[in-house]
């Protein structure tokens, strides 16, 4: 009966010491991958730091200065007229010295001030004029024809409409003269005046 209880005995021990062995490689695995774990997070946490930390090596990037944008004045009115030979001619556009004459080929005032503007034409060499009228084209040419406006490289006779006049001048009598420079109102008359008036004011 002992000699069979001794099997047993070794059969036991084998068994606890195969679960022991079975247990601490179970452990050992489990440990080992918890370690292999935390060396991975360990890691991917330092390229994390690294990444966000680093220096860029590229140059910062700097806007160059915006300068301010300058708005110059501009008094020239906002319309468009139409020269004896059809083109057209954008007034708020012109840089030139100007001086506009609003007009009526049949007002007497306007015939009086367009001639002694032709006999004095020598003191306007620095100005364009721009006779300007809301009557009919073939009234506005014979207008130039009469008092010898037309010929000449400064002077220019052209047609608008009513509502431009209005829009832009608002209610003015004829003749009304408006004086620019640098695209600036210098002077205006409303009504007939002087040509001596007006050579003081250019």
């Amino acid at each position: 009966m002992e000699g069979k209880a001794k099997p047993k005995a070794n059969n036991k021990f084998i068994r606890d010491h195969f679960v022991l062995e079975l247990s601490y490689l179970h452990n050992h695995s489990i440990y080992t991958i918890m370690k292999i774990h935390h060396l991975l997070i360990s890691i991917s946490f330092t390229t994390i730091i690294f990444c966000c930390s680093a220096p860029s090596s590229k140059a910062p990037v700097e806007s160059a200065p915006q300068s301010p944008v300058v708005q110059t004045r501009n008094d020239m009115p906002k319309m468009i007229i139409t020269s004896l030979d059809e083109s057209k001619i954008n007034v708020h556009a012109l840089k030139e010295k100007t001086i506009l004459i609003l007009f009526q080929p049949d007002c007497d005032h306007c015939q009086r001030e367009a001639k002694e503007i032709r006999e004095n034409l020598e003191a306007f060499k620095e100005y364009t004029l721009y006779f300007i009228s809301a009557d009919q084209m073939d009234a506005v040419k014979k207008f130039g024809e009469n008092y010898g406006l037309i010929g000449h490289a400064n002077i220019h006779l052209a047609l608008t409409t009513v509502d431009d006049v209005i829009k832009n001048f608002g209610g003015i009598p004829a003749p009304s003269v408006y004086i620019y420079a640098d695209q600036k109102l210098v002077q205006k008359f409303n009504g007939e005046v002087t040509i001596g008036r007006i050579l003081q004011a250019i």
